[in-house]
């Protein structure tokens, strides 16, 4: 019978965290679970005790923090300061007993203050360091650190590169097919630990075919799209065969023109697997997801992503089916009870509430959202005029507002849920600077 462990713990010497993402392994590199920070310092990890002890009565379990947003704040710390997580990647091993139902793991990661000017604060990584040493637990004797990496942890990532010709990359093969029908081996196949694989603008597409076996071993795809090669995100996608178990996706856009289709569509439905999708640069048409869910993306992030016309251009985050006939989006079957998270671009998004709970982060342009009857709502307003439809679904819906003293950033909330005659968790709640309101 399968029984359930939970690791819980809370990030040392920060008083919040976000953009960060704890990724859970077993021995072998099987995912296990994972938690995304937005505000906060706790996180839980959840699985089935079988999967991470393998049938033994103990087991090695692995902790890989990861930075969502670059070189941007991830640490709210107890002095006010804002702080990044650096380096960029952190990796902890422990070991675990089947009789344990639960695990204190507490984790003190390193990070660098983001200096105000004429500050010389340098945070608690000021050089570059190793990765540091796992250390006994005092909270937890039983869980044994082990201080050597096993034969089955990564050993770097395996960095692939996409060319202009049709590539198949499978856990067997890393081709090209040339012009006469043979193939060419252009690197290392798609392996147990992280991929990298880069794509420069045009060489996604081309019937390319790529389906990793492994799954959460956080492979990474960047792709450039460049309207002055006539390449774009959109073409990319519905070109080619399959893009399969690979988790993150990072799109760097060049004026971006949507490969002059007749509608803004990005199709995802011969994405599988995929966990998370950043879309950054510059774009000269709306970007309309579809089957986004069904491809597996719970994480948007589209801060860095500035419209030609950010007045009247933007994101379109919803689940209708689409104006192709030829294709019919599964995304309103999804049903998913997970997390979604989304960041607004610097344009005109209109999003729709969807999963479990959502939690959106408007961006700066003149936004719009809808609330869901079946998802809890946690939206952030943006700069600009933010139109936020709540709906009367008796769920605790949250507005949140941080540092708008503009008056040029004003919002229209409608159908919010007062406390009035209403139970605990069944009324929405306002927050002005944390200071929360019923």
């Amino acid at each position: 019978m399968s029984k359930f462990m939970s690791i819980m713990g809370e990030l040392k010497a920060v008083q919040s965290a976000t953009d960060l993402r704890i990724n859970a392994f077993n021995k072998k590199g099987k995912k296990l679970d994972s938690f995304t920070f937005i505000e906060g310092d706790d996180f839980e990890l959840d699985f089935k005790t079988n999967k991470a002890l393998k049938r033994a009565k103990r087991g090695k379990v692995r902790l890989q923090v990861e930075d969502l947003n670059g070189d941007e704040s991830n640490f709210t710390l107890e002095s006010g300061e804002q702080a990044d997580f650096e380096p960029d990647s952190f990796i902890k091993t422990f070991k675990i007993k089947r009789k344990k139902p639960f695990l204190n793991k507490d984790l003190r990661l390193p990070y660098t203050v983001i200096e105000n000017q004429g500050s010389d604060e340098q945070g608690n990584n000021p050089e570059p360091k190793p990765d540091p040493k796992p250390s006994p637990d005092d909270d937890n004797p039983d869980a044994g650190e082990d201080p050597s990496p096993s034969d089955n942890e990564p050993q770097g990532p395996n960095n692939l590169r996409l060319t202009d010709r049709t590539n198949i990359f499978t856990s067997t093969h890393a081709q090209e097919i040339l012009a006469n029908n043979t193939r060419d081996t252009i690197g290392n196949p798609l392996s147990e630990r992280q991929d990298i694989l880069k794509a420069d603008a045009g060489s996604l597409g081309q019937n390319d075919s790529i389906r990793d076996d492994h799954s959460g071993d956080s492979d990474e795809l960047h792709l450039s799209t460049n309207s002055s090669q006539s390449t774009s995100l959109q073409e990319a996608l519905s070109s080619m065969q399959a893009l399969e178990g690979i988790e993150s996706m990072t799109v760097k856009m060049n004026n971006d023109d949507g490969g002059n289709f007749v509608n803004n569509e990005v199709w995802f439905d011969r994405v599988k697997g995929m966990e998370s999708l950043v879309v950054e640069g510059t774009s000269k048409e709306d970007i309309v997801l579809r089957d986004h869910l069904d491809a597996g993306i719970r994480m948007f992030d589209f801060r860095n992503l500035t419209f030609e016309d950010n007045s009247q251009q933007g994101v379109l985050f919803n689940n209708d089916a689409g104006a192709q006939n030829n294709k019919v989006s599964n995304a309103e079957h999804a049903n998913t009870t997970d997390t979604i998270v989304f960041y607004g671009s610097k344009g005109y998004d209109s999003v729709e509430a969807t999963g479990g709970t959502m939690v959106a982060k408007l961006g700066s342009g003149d936004d719009e959202i809808l609330g869901g009857f079946n998802t809890k709502l946690d939206v952030t307003g943006g700069r600009g005029y933010d139109n936020i439809e709540l709906v009367q679904n008796n769920e605790k819906d949250i507005v949140r507002f941080n540092n708008i003293t503009n008056g040029n950033d004003f919002d229209d909330i409608t159908q919010f849920e007062t406390a009035l005659f209403r139970q605990p968790g069944q009324y929405d709640i306002l927050s002005f600077d944390d200071d929360t309101y019923t």
